[in-house]
């Protein structure tokens, strides 16, 4: 995750998550806080959901996951590659 994104992440959702966004809202959000062009906005939203940060609750928002949840997914899943066993 470059530093731009985890700055993105941050203000969007905090440390702890649990935040319902509308994309419009949170693309305009990153465009005036960040000073970013639409399309890199709109990148970083698309890069949160794929990698699981954002999960959608309908067409058009999406709720943050908790950086430390996601932190732990990621560890969780590191050793498990690791020791090859789950």
């Amino acid at each position: 995750m470059k530093k731009r994104e985890l700055v993105a992440y941050y203000l969007l959702c905090g440390w702890e998550g649990g935040r319902v966004w509308n994309i419009g809202e949170a693309v305009d959000y990153l465009i005036r806080e960040l000073r970013l062009s639409r399309k890199t906005a709109i990148n970083i939203i698309r890069r949160f959901k794929r990698i699981g940060l954002l999960e959608p609750r309908d067409q058009v928002s999406f709720v943050c996951i908790g950086l430390k949840t996601y932190l732990e997914e990621v560890v969780r899943n590191y050793i498990c590659l690791r020791k090859r066993r789950c």
